[in-house]
This record gives C-alpha cells, sequence and structure tokens, in this order.
C-alpha cells in the first residue's frame, strides 16, 4: 500500500541504521470487497535478440499475481491476500567442443542445452482488527519459495555439475496498538540448499581443465543454511500540550547455521 523512504530526522527507535530507513506497509481489507489481478506472457517468439549477440536465448517468461481483501465482520474483522507465480524459463548451452567430448568421452546428455530456470510462488495472508476506537491491530502470515535446478550449468560446464537450488521463507508478524502504546512482534525463517544434479559420492571431485571443460562431480558443493529472526518491538508515546515523549524497546535475535561439505578439485 505504502513504500516511505526516510534519509534523516526519523524516530530515536530505527537509530541503529547507519543510511536510509525503508519502511514497508501492506494493504489492509476494508468494508467492502476489492480484487486485483494481472497476467503476463511473454512467448520466446515475441523477445528481441540481445544487443551483440549472435543468437537469441530460448527464454520464456511468465507473471501471475492478484489480491483480495474484504470484511469478516464489518467494522471490526478484515481480511486480506496476495499471491504471485512468476516462472522463468533460460536455457543456456554447452560449448564444449565436439573434439574435446570426444576425448573426454562425454555423452550426448552432457552435451545438450542446461535446462536452467526458476519459479517463484510469493503468498501473503493479513487480518486486520478494529477491537474499539483506542485498539487496532493485524496479524500477518508470508511465504516465498524458488525453484531453480540446472544452476552453474552451460559453457565449459557439463549439465550434470549443475546444482540444483531450493528457497523457503516464512515470516510472521503481529501488532497491536493501543491509545498510547505500539506492541510489534515478528519472527522470519529462511532455509536455503544447494544439492549437485548427479547426486555424487563422497569420493568424487571436480575436474577443471582450463579452456576446454568443466567436468566431474563435487559432494563439497553441496550445502544447506538457515537463518532464523525473531524480533520485539514496544513501544510508548506520551503527549501533554506542546510536549511528546516518546520510549520503548526493541530486542533482535538472528542465527545463522551452515552445513557445508569438503570440496574436492582437481
Amino acid at each position: 500500500e505504502e513504500v516511505q523512504v526516510v534519509s534523516v530526522n526519523y524516530s530515536a527507535e530505527f537509530g541503529r541504521a547507519a543510511g536510509g530507513l525503508i519502511n514497508i506497509i501492506t494493504k489492509s481489507g476494508s468494508n467492502e470487497l476489492h480484487g486485483q489481478g494481472l497476467f503476463l506472457y511473454r512467448p520466446n517468439g515475441a523477445a528481441a535478440r540481445p544487443a551483440l549477440s549472435r543468437t537469441k536465448p530460448d527464454q520464456e517468461w511468465k507473471n501471475l499475481t492478484g489480491t483480495l481483501g474484504g470484511p469478516i465482520k464489518k467494522n471490526r474483522v478484515f481480511f486480506f491476500g496476495q499471491y504471485e507465480w512468476n516462472p522463468l524459463l533460460l536455457p543456456r548451452a554447452v560449448t564444449i567442443s565436439p573434439a574435446n567430448a570426444q576425448a573426454l568421452g562425454l555423452p550426448a546428455s552432457e552435451l545438450a542445452d542446461v535446462p536452467f530456470g526458476e519459479e517463484f510462488h510469493t503468498a501473503l495472508g493479513k487480518v486486520s482488527f478494529d477491537l474499539n476506537a483506542k485498539n487496532r491491530g493485524f496479524i500477518r502470515y508470508s511465504r516465498f519459495t524458488n525453484d531453480s535446478p540446472f544452476n552453474g550449468g552451460g559453457g565449459l560446464t557439463i549439465a550434470s555439475r549443475s546444482l540444483t537450488f531450493t528457497d523457503r521463507m516464512n515470516g510472521g508478524a503481529g501488532q497491536l496498538t493501543e491509545l498510547l502504546n505500539e506492541f510489534r512482534f515478528g519472527i522470519n525463517r529462511r532455509y536455503e540448499l544447494r544439492e549437485q544434479q548427479n547426486n555424487p559420492r563422497p569420493t568424487d571431485a571436480f575436474i577443471n581443465i582450463t579452456g576446454i571443460a568443466n567436468i566431474g562431480n563435487n559432494l563439497g558443493a553441496n550445502n544447506s543454511s538457515i537463518e532464523t529472526s525473531t524480533q520485539l518491538v514496544d513501544n510508548l508515546t506520551w503527549t501533554k500540550g506542546r510536549h511528546t515523549l516518546k520510549a520503548g524497546l526493541d530486542f533482535q535475535n538472528t542465527s545463522f547455521n551452515q552445513v557445508r561439505g569438503f570440496n574436492r578439485t582437481f
């Protein structure tokens, strides 16, 4: 609904920011049912050849998004939902020469175009409530997923050496605002996983032959990470005449855990 970018004179509660402050306000439902939708499709035949490129990549792009909001209980409780689907397909050519491929004994499956792509899904659900004239708030949940196979393949790198990238993020937030007090709580958790396409064995290794080909498998290319951030904020505002006093607390904890294999490269 609104994006605020503030570079100076922002409230003391944001004093940890060394540069600017970006505040994003999500939409909320109302007493009337409202929604919108969009679908965009660009087939490869409608795309131009990139500048200075001899060939045009076989790239296809789609985007589907929509929102819907309305009342659960008139004047008291409202809902809002949002969803977006964004797949991208961009194959990458393998440029290992036929003579080098034959010398290395590479099968045709390793020399075909690498079917790189990404598929994003983003969803958000929000329930807002007005308890009375002095108390209002919301509860919000969001989820983001990205599935991206065959990362890193193409050029002098064979298809089976590509990585499958999986990205999952879940977020939740809540806010309760009284006449003089504001309480917010949020938690976000992101999980990432990278795995080599060819299920390597512990004894396998990458083999890089400069200017010729990059082949082999490597268990060390597999890695995963989990990042979790939790934040609690409470602000109290007191106003008397021409004077306003604001005090509060802000607690945030972020943990990041990563697991990686041993890299084996020859």
